[in-house]
């Protein structure tokens, strides 16, 4: 069993929907902590985000594509 690193930080943005829910299951499935945030119109623009769900992990923003890689290649 793997143990979680409390320092890492993994958060997603994203608003209700199909991919959303996606890397939120995938997430789950690690077992990997993450928080869920509904990002503002202001934020998106700031980090020139075009498409949701965008995952953080320590401060680096991954859309859905890398955000599933990341996951599925997560070894805890």
């Amino acid at each position: 069993v793997a143990l979680w690193e409390a320092s890492m930080s993994v958060k997603i943005y994203t608003i209700p929907s199909i991919k959303g829910y996606d890397l939120m299951y995938a997430l789950d499935e690690k077992d990997i902590p993450y928080e869920v945030e509904t990002p503002s119109m202001g934020w998106s623009a700031r980090n020139k985000i075009k498409e949701l769900p965008v995952l953080e992990v320590d401060g680096k923003l991954l859309d859905y594509r890398k955000a599933m890689k990341w996951v599925k290649k997560y070894k805890g």
